[in-house]
C-alpha cells in the first residue's frame, strides 16, 4: 500500500534506511522480473554501463523507487512504444553519481503537470482509466532525496517524458570508500 510506504519513509526518514553496497544490475533484473505481468506490451530496454560501481543504498527501497518509475512508464505509454532504461556515470554538481535514467515515448506532460508531478495524490491525467494512488513519484522522490541523490524530469506532451535518477556510488571519487 502507497500510502503506508509513504507514511513510514516520512516517520523513519534516513534512521530506517539499511544502507549497503548494492550492485544495480541485479536490481535492475530483479525489478523488471516483477514488473513483467504490467509491461507485457512493452520491452524495457536496458542499458546498464559496464563500468558502474555499487549504490550506497537501501536495496529495498531501491527498488520501489525503479518500480516507481519504469511503472509509470508502462502505464502512460502506448503499447508496443519503447522504453529505455539506462544507467552511466556522471558527474553532476562536482559529484561523482550513478546516473539511471528511464525514458519513454508515453503521453508527456505540461510545464504545469511537471511542476505538480511529486506532490501527494497529484495524477497527471485525474479521467484515465491508468490505475493508480498519485503518490508513485512522490514516494520516489522521498526515497532519491533520503539516499543525498536528486531527480530530475524532462517531458514533453505528446512526445514522452525522461526521469533520471542521480544517486551517490558506495566509493567516493578518490577510489573504495
Amino acid at each position: 500500500n502507497q500510502m503506508l510506504d509513504l507514511a513510514r519513509i516520512e516517520a523513519g526518514g534516513a534512521a530506517e534506511l539499511k544502507l549497503a553496497a548494492v550492485a544495480l544490475p541485479p536490481l535492475v533484473e530483479q525489478t523488471l522480473a516483477c514488473l513483467e505481468g504490467l509491461g507485457q506490451s512493452h520491452r524495457v530496454r536496458t542499458d546498464l554501463a559496464p563500468d558502474l560501481p555499487p549504490l550506497a543504498a537501501d536495496a529495498q527501497k531501491m527498488q520501489q523507487a525503479l518500480t516507481n518509475i519504469v511503472s509509470n512508464s508502462i502505464k502512460y505509454s502506448a503499447p508496443g512504444t519503447p522504453i529505455t532504461l539506462q544507467a552511466r556515470l556522471e558527474r553532476r554538481d562536482g559529484r561523482l553519481m550513478v546516473a539511471v535514467r528511464v525514458r519513454d515515448q508515453g503521453l508527456g506532460m505540461t510545464p504545469q503537470q511537471q511542476a505538480q508531478v511529486f506532490d501527494a495524490f497529484y495524477r497527471v491525467d485525474r479521467d484515465s482509466s491508468v490505475p493508480g494512488s498519485g503518490l508513485g513519484m512522490t514516494i520516489l522522490k522521498e526515497i532519491v532525496d533520503l539516499h543525498g541523490g536528486q531527480i530530475t524530469l524532462e517531458s514533453q506532451l505528446g512526445v514522452g517524458t525522461e526521469v533520471t535518477l542521480y544517486l551517490p556510488p558506495a566509493i567516493t571519487d578518490e577510489g573504495p570508500g
